[in-house]
């Protein structure tokens, strides 16, 4: 006896045969039907819709058998299943396959078997509609043509069985995805390319206070205090904007309820194709709460800030006093003392203008008094202001000016701000006989870059994303930690920015790091 040989495919046919949820399953008319037909045509004992699984062949349909399921190994439709046309065995007796198989030398006793293969797509053979007689039997071409002719109405019938699961499964899953939507507490709207709302959720309606029919096939527009922004996405999105179809589009707008009451919401938008057409699928989420929270820490710190700032100054100036008028006259433990009260107080007074600074550039409260001048001078000004600094901690300083007689437009105070900002930290972060270099250069662009750069620790290419956030201060590095605020590179690009540049860092572990400024160069030469 031959076993049938397992196919190539036999993972990805399991699969086929599984994904039809049929073994194992009561009968069904619609394939006895043509196993009865099947037997009545051929005058044979035995019809049989047989489904071929990793280790035995089930019979979904059987006719003239009491057996509802055999070993693969021995059976018949295993061997069936490995070619494309009817395997026709007219006398198992004589073929050495299947002589000595114990489904012909016992019960039922088979001599004649043909086998027309069944397959839902041109590579899964998953059984076959069978005959089988306990005598010898010979068939013409007609003969098994007819038989693979009813094959094709047993294919037919599991083609129709697999799209009515294929059915299912999917108004099971819309089921489950609806519930879900109908439970996220964030609104879920969906539009097509023109804005239109073709679907929302309970969240959604209860937002604005609409019903369904309010809502759906009303422009999403009509919900909006200012439709620009959101007339522009649509816009750009009709139009194939290549930005548009990647990524999700955040928008902060003004939503309107049906009694007219209007509240601040993020709308989270997210191109999409959807069988022929583009939509708009898009999260809705009311952000009052975050909105209040936000005003009313901007205007806890400023209150805070401005409070501390005078008694502050008082105390820096009176410490400044102390020490001229007495510091000769105190022994070593109250001149150390005073020492330490006028550092924190230097070091508080220093948040509090920070904080405020940032309070004020955040709302666009800070004034820039922009005037040209020229870019040489303005960086021997910060050298010398921040001289003293870097001789306290031992620190050299160079200027490297390669821009020329170079213009920029600036706010002097400002400029000299972020200079200090970029140059105090360079020298924190230098070591002992380190060295802070200053360079200008020109592009060809028309602008002017400048480098602050520093032989210090460096800085991780994970902490250089964040370098700029407020608060943020990277771990020290093979030293000891560096006091400060968090607040200086964040102060740094925003007043750099407003400049009309930007600034950006590269830096190295253990090998130190360049902070470069951006601004537009006026003119090369001074103008008379």
């Amino acid at each position: 006896m031959q076993d049938p040989i397992i196919p190539e495919n036999e993972s990805q046919r399991l699969v086929c045969l599984r994904s039809l949820c049929i073994l194992d399953t009561e009968p069904e008319q619609r394939f006895d039907r043509i196993t009865k037909l099947a037997a009545s045509l051929f005058n044979v004992p035995v019809a049989l819709v047989s489904l071929v699984d990793a280790d035995r062949q089930w019979f979904k349909s059987k006719v003239g058998l009491s057996a509802s399921e055999t070993g693969r190994n021995i059976s018949f439709c295993g061997h069936a299943i490995l070619q494309r046309d009817v395997l026709y065995v007219p006398n198992a007796l004589k073929d050495p396959r299947f002589s000595d198989n114990p489904l012909v030398t016992g019960p039922p006793h088979i001599r004649f078997y043909a086998g027309a293969p069944l397959s839902l797509d041109e590579t899964n053979r998953i059984g076959t509609l069978c005959l089988i007689d306990v005598r010898p039997r010979r068939f013409n071409q007609e003969q098994l043509q007819r038989l693979q002719d009813l094959a094709g109405w047993v294919e037919r019938e599991l083609h129709m069985l697999r799209l009515a699961e294929l059915s299912h499964m999917n108004a099971h899953q819309e089921a489950y995805l609806t519930s879900i939507l109908q439970a996220v507490v964030e609104g879920i709207v969906t539009v097509n390319a023109e804005g239109v709302i073709e679907a929302a959720n309970q969240a959604m309606k209860e937002m604005l206070q609409v019903s369904s029919e309010q809502l759906t096939g009303a422009h999403f527009s009509q919900w909006l205090k200012n439709d620009a922004p959101l007339l522009e996405l649509l816009q750009r999105g009709q139009e194939g904007d290549a930005e548009i179809r990647d990524g999700i589009h955040r928008l902060e707008v003004e939503l309107v309820r049906s009694n007219g009451e209007s509240f601040p919401a993020q709308l989270s938008f997210r191109q999409m194709e959807m069988g022929d057409a583009m939509r708009w699928v898009g999260s809705v989420a009311d952000i009052s709460d975050r909105k209040r929270a936000e005003v009313m820490k901007k205007e806890f710190v400023s209150v805070v800030s401005h409070e501390l700032r005078t008694p502050l100054t008082s105390i820096k100036g009176a410490l400044g006093l102390l020490s001229a008028t007495l510091g000769p006259e105190l022994n070593e433990q109250s001149a150390k003392l005073l020492s330490i009260a006028s550092n924190n107080s230097e070091r508080l007074l220093a948040l509090v203008n920070d904080i405020l600074d940032i309070e004020k550039l955040e709302a666009g409260h800070v004034d820039m008094a922009l005037e040209e001048t020229q870019l040489l001078a303005e960086l021997e000004q910060a050298l010398s202001m921040n001289g003293p600094y870097a001789k306290a901690h031992n620190v050299s300083m160079q200027l490297e000016h390669g821009a020329g007689d170079v213009i920029v437009g600036v706010d002097k105070r400002r400029f000299q701000q972020v200079m200090s900002n970029l140059i105090s930290n360079a020298v924190k972060f230098s070591p002992t006989q380190g060295r802070v270099t200053i360079r200008s250069r020109l592009s060809g662009g028309g602008e002017v870059f400048i480098d602050v750069v520093d032989e210090g620790v460096g800085i991780s290419e994970i902490d250089q994303a964040r370098i700029f956030d407020k608060f943020f201060q990277a771990p020290p590095s093979g030293r000891q930690a560096v006091a400060g605020t968090g607040l200086g590179l964040s102060i740094v690009r925003a007043l750099i920015e407003q400049m009309g540049g930007g600034v950006s860092v590269k830096s190295q572990l253990h090998k130190g790091s360049c902070f470069t400024l951006r601004l537009p160069a006026r003119c090369r030469e001074i103008r008379a």
